[in-house]
């Protein structure tokens, strides 16, 4: 059975897409509010069997953001990674 909705997890997380048997599957967001339990806050992009798959947006708990290609959950391949360092400047990694 698809349908699109939201899931929301015991510690806080959430996910909003189309959901296949209750995994996420195709385009979708999540929501994360603790850095204790996740590494990253929010992911927005494609799904394949509940795993980050293909392109996606990914921004982190420091406010760093990473657009680009994710394999089985992970990033992997060409991405962007944008950040600000110490001194308040900002930084863009392109490989």
């Amino acid at each position: 059975m698809e349908d699109r909705a939201v899931k929301a997890f015991p510690k806080g997380k959430t996910q909003y897409g189309t959901f296949v048997d209750w995994i996420i599957e195709g385009q979708g967001q999540e929501t994360c509010p603790d850095a204790a339990e996740y590494d990253h806050k929010a992911y927005s992009g494609n799904y394949k069997k509940g795993l980050f798959q293909g392109n996606g947006k990914m921004k982190m708990f420091d406010n760093s953001l990473y657009k680009g290609n994710f394999d089985q959950g992970k990033k992997e391949g060409k991405g962007t990674f944008t950040f600000t360092d110490d001194n308040n400047v900002a930084w863009k990694y392109i490989g």
